[in-house]
């Protein structure tokens, strides 16, 4: 059997997108935040299979097949894992290597786990030297300077880079690397003599990270008015910057917990933003937005924010991003910024609080933004210039869903610019681009007599709270590093009577180290078919109340003990009963205290 190495499935599912390659076997419609169909796996009438683009997953509620892009190939034409894998490859434009080799010889040879290594290696050598009292007195105090607070320093693993020539080369030369693979990584460059050096030199390191968390490149910053400002890795094996997203390490739990993804321009921006609490912001490398670095960021949510410098640039640079985000599928808003600012420098002169109101004030649908700019192109004193502004956002409007929001829409543009809303619909109308808003499927749920034991993930009647907690902070572990530490912390790994929640917890604790956190990947490696059905279906289903993940986390930890709590009083209540009937009073006093003291840790609890 060919493997297929652990990056390659990475990219495979990176690019291919779950409703594009579903529809090719299903006829699917939007519902909501997924797309549901009839199940191509078994017959039904009433649709219940569904697809969720955010998660990339799909799950079945008639006949529970569920899982990843990769399953759905393999389900659908009865093929293996690397077949489905090969055959998606194909289709999406990704090589996998024609070699077949052991798991063992591949990890042994692999250039990839080389690079990720030398670079964490880098990484760290960079932030040590920041923390010498000498050697880093200079990037500390421009760090300083711009505001930086010590824990995002930390938090963004900031390092600097000596201005000497080689320290970098021979620390890694030190550690078993040759000059050619630090070259070939980006780190070091070749001579006209033939001799090698460090690629960053007197600058203040920005380390770059995969989603994963691994460091894939670098970005140096000048700490003077030297040029080029910027100095980034060149691409590498390991690092395509049309494909990555700075930050996107630390905000994919945030962009979960609230729905929306915030894409500024600069390294700097980003650290500003989490240090005022803005923690679901990203930047997108000092490139222009591309469709790979949306698609990465569907996975997490469908919602945008572009908050972009409010210079021309960064005006052009939101534009351009709008028509990308718009075509992958996403709900845009721009957030204008005053007086050319950028987001560092408006949350360190006005703080979170203005941030808040700017957002809920000066933020821009898609359609507003391109109205404005529609503005600025044509004469508006003329009719053939309000035409072309129409004529430019009637695609835009024909899009929208709602009806409700394309009323409000036509009717902005009509007070716009002086029109009647029937000229506006007359154009809609000989466009012949309306969106059918019919919707053929049964608004009832399906149900199934026998579907796989998760149905009461939302707290209907038949469901208690405890089983609710146990479902839900299942997911939330599965879904971020620090929850998933700091529930074991506080419960251990066997906190659920549901053996299923057990084995993935114990199954995701063996894998800790290369699992990415993402729920498409977890159901991936599950080979148990009910552990897979069981998953997919767990996240097929919404969190509860207003998704405040800490909150939720913090409440189900409660609700847990608590049930531990009144089941040992409840224990120890029975053995004093029969302590009592049998004249046993040698362990009485020893439970009653206990007995108490858990009586005062349910009433901390409840508080």
């Amino acid at each position: 059997m060919k493997f297929v190495p652990p990056e390659i499935i990475d990219e495979i599912r990176g690019k291919a997108d779950i409703v594009e390659i579903i529809s090719d076997y299903v006829s699917l419609k939007r519902q909501g935040k997924n797309y549901v169909g009839l199940c191509p796996f078994h017959l039904e009438d009433t649709p219940s299979f569904t697809v969720s683009p955010d998660k990339q997953i799909f799950y079945c509620f008639g006949c529970h097949k569920g899982g990843g892009v990769i399953n759905f190939i393999m389900d659908q034409e009865n093929l293996t894992f690397p077949e489905a894998a090969a055959k998606l490859a194909e289709k999406v434009g990704v090589v996998i290597p024609e070699v077949d080799i052991s798991v063992q010889d591949y990890n042994k040879q692999s250039e990839i786990r080389r690079l990720l290594e030398m670079h964490e290696l880098a990484a760290e050598f960079y932030h040590k030297i920041i923390f010498d009292p000498e050697k880093g007195k200079l990037p500390l105090t421009y760090l300083k300077k711009r505001e930086v607070a010590l824990d995002v320093i930390k938090t963004f693993y900031l390092g600097y880079a000596p201005p000497y020539w080689n320290t970098l080369v021979k620390y890694l030369s030190s550690k078993g690397f040759t000059p050619e693979e630090m070259e070939k990584a980006g780190l070091a460059a070749k001579s006209d003599k033939g001799t090698y050096y460090d690629k960053f030199r007197n600058r203040l390191m920005f380390p770059i990270r995969d989603y994963r968390g691994k460091v894939i490149a670098f970005g140096g910053r000048v700490m003077g008015d030297e040029l080029p400002k910027y100095l980034n890795s060149p691409e590498t094996p390991i690092f395509n910057k049309s494909q990555s997203l700075y930050g996107l390490n630390l905000a994919a739990g945030y962009i979960r917990q609230f729905d929306e993804a915030i894409i500024m321009e600069g390294y700097m921006d980003v650290l500003t933003a989490f240090q005022f609490g803005i923690k679901n912001a990203v930047a997108s490398l000092g490139t222009s937005l591309t469709a790979e670095q949306g698609k990465l960021l569907k996975r997490y949510s469908s919602n945008v924010l572009i908050a972009y410098d409010a210079d021309t640039a960064g005006a052009k640079a939101a534009y351009r991003g709008l028509e990308i985000l718009q075509n992958i599928g996403f709900r845009v808003r721009v957030l204008q910024l005053p007086n050319k600012m950028d987001p560092d420098d408006f949350l360190h002169k006005y703080n979170y609080g203005a941030w808040v109101q700017l957002v809920q004030n000066k933020s821009l649908s898609l359609v507003e933004y391109k109205l404005q700019a529609a503005m600025g192109k044509y004469n508006l004193k003329t009719i053939q210039g309000k035409a072309d502004v129409v004529k430019e956002l009637l695609p835009d409007i024909n899009r929208i869903k709602s009806q409700v929001e394309k009323d409000q829409y036509i009717k902005l543009l009509a007070n716009t610019l002086g029109i009647s809303m029937e000229s506006i619909y007359a154009d809609l109308r000989q466009s012949k681009k309306i969106v059918e808003k019919t919707d053929i499927f049964s608004k009832e749920k399906h149900t199934n007599n026998t579907q796989v034991p998760v149905t009461c993930i939302t707290g209907g009647k038949r469901q208690n709270a405890l089983a609710l907690a146990e479902m839900n902070l299942c997911k939330l572990m599965v879904e971020d590093r620090a929850t998933f530490d700091l529930v074991e912390e506080s419960l251990g790994l066997d906190f659920a009577k549901e053996e299923k929640i057990t084995a993935i917890l114990y199954f995701i604790k063996n894998i800790y180290e290369e699992f990415d956190w993402l729920p498409v990947t977890l159901i991936e490696r599950l080979e148990q078919p009910i552990l897979k059905q069981f998953t997919s279906q767990l996240f097929m289903e919404e969190l509860p109340g207003n998704n405040n993940r800490e909150l939720l986390v913090r409440d189900y930890i409660k609700t847990i003990k608590l049930y531990r709590l009144k089941k040992r009083i409840q224990e120890i209540q029975k053995i004093i009963h029969q302590h009592e009937q049998d004249n046993m009073t040698g362990d009485t006093i020893q439970l009653l205290q206990e007995f108490t003291m858990l009586q005062q840790q349910v009433q901390q609890l409840k508080r």
